[in-house]
């Protein structure tokens, strides 16, 4: 299971850090804040970037969250935590959910997709990266901006998460290097491949 830390100063890496040195191995089997890989347009060119998804939550996976909070309770002033509520037990599909789209580290990476036309419908196959494992759960997509809606109910969020992706074949910008990009046509279609009438009014974050 997961237990989940909630800051007060979003300082996720430091509190990492201090979680690992605190508890032992039997207790914490690892700690993570969730990170995403995103894309950005700049100069004609498509760059990676890593950004945080869930600013002031740090995640810790153990057997014993009792004695997770028992010890994060003893060094409570040390993490500028207010209150008994600092500490809660993730629910087992929201667990489920994150497992599936983030690596050990807590990194979701990006997918890669492929758009077919079938008639005058676009029809979008999910080859790789956590969009091929989540994509039941895809609302709506973005060709132009490169990301995918992901309805997940995670923490009351209603919003979802948008995911990044690339085209297969097309080259992307790491966050060292340069490559070039080929350029492709704004568009916003649904799930089911039909394309949108208006860019606002699918195509928003």
């Amino acid at each position: 299971m997961w237990c989940t830390l909630h800051l007060q100063d979003g300082n996720e890496k430091k509190t990492e850090e201090f979680v690992t040195s605190l508890l032992p191995g039997h207790i914490c089997t690892r700690c993570f804040h969730i990170t995403r890989r995103r894309l950005r347009k700049r100069e004609g060119q498509w760059w990676e970037e890593s950004e945080e998804l869930l600013p002031g939550y740090v995640f810790i996976e153990t057997s014993q969250p009792e004695a997770v909070y028992r010890e994060l309770k003893k060094a409570s002033k040390y993490l500028l935590f207010s209150d008994d509520h600092f500490v809660s037990v993730l629910k087992e599909n929201d667990r489920k959910f994150l497992e599936q789209i983030t690596d050990k580290t807590g990194r979701i990476g990006l997918s890669v997709v492929r758009v077919k036309k079938a008639g005058d419908k676009k029809e979008i196959e999910y080859l790789s990266g956590p969009l091929a494992k989540v994509s039941d759960q895809i609302s709506w997509v973005d060709l132009h901006r490169r990301f995918a809606k992901v309805d997940t109910g995670f923490l009351k969020d209603k919003k979802g998460f948008s995911l990044s992706f690339y085209f297969e074949g097309e080259s992307i910008v790491p966050e060292t290097g340069q490559q070039k990009i080929r350029h492709f046509q704004r568009e916003c279609v649904s799930v089911s491949g039909e394309k949108t009438k208006g860019y606002d009014a699918l195509c928003g974050m």
